[in-house]
């Protein structure tokens, strides 16, 4: 007789809270709860490459350590999130969101209008975007200068033209974002 117990060795362990710049590459580290007993290969899988890449697609942890020897990378393609998920056999499966983030700032960031005329801005996005991007377009005042409810950053572009159109004497600030990967600025 023998008394056999079997155990599993938990879940994969994946970074939370992962936030990487559009355009730009973060480590996407990988453990293991305990030491693994022998080489484990970890895969990857993804729920929207057009949104996040993730390189290499599997890793190996050698026998007796939790982590690889190079860990796996994520990089922003395009603003938004995507699932990533780590799979090994034996292992409890792990699934975490990484979003792809941007900034936004206007040029210049003070506008005297002079008269009831229109100015224009430039809006500028952190690095270009590989599809349309919406921004949206407010005015904390609209009885003193009003702005289009929206404007689009054409695909591979990093900048689009906002027209700030004066409507009274007075003062208003000029507010943009596509949340909720792209915050406000003004």
């Amino acid at each position: 007789d023998a008394n056999v117990t079997v155990e599993s060795p938990g879940p994969i362990g994946l970074p939370s809270n992962v936030s990487v710049p559009l355009g730009q590459t973060a480590q996407f580290p990988v453990t293991l709860p305990k030491a693994a007993t022998s080489a484990v290969t970890v895969t990857f899988s993804n729920s929207d490459s057009s949104k996040v890449s993730i390189s290499p697609s599997a890793v190996v942890i050698p026998a007796g350590q939790t982590t690889p020897a190079a860990q796996p990378q994520v990089t922003g393609v395009s603003i938004g999130a995507a699932n990533i998920t780590a799979s090994a056999t034996g292992y409890t499966t792990a699934t975490q969101v990484v979003q792809v983030t941007a900034t936004l700032g206007f040029a210049p960031q003070t506008v005297n209008i002079l008269g009831f005329t229109t100015q224009n801005v430039t809006l500028s996005l952190s690095a270009a975007t590989p599809v349309p991007l919406v921004v949206a377009l407010s005015s904390s005042n609209a009885g003193v200068a009003t702005v289009p409810s929206s404007v689009t950053i054409p695909a591979n572009a990093s900048a689009a033209i906002v027209q700030i159109t004066g409507v009274a004497v007075g003062s208003a600030v000029i507010h943009a974002s596509a949340l909720p990967n792209v915050p406000d600025t003004t």
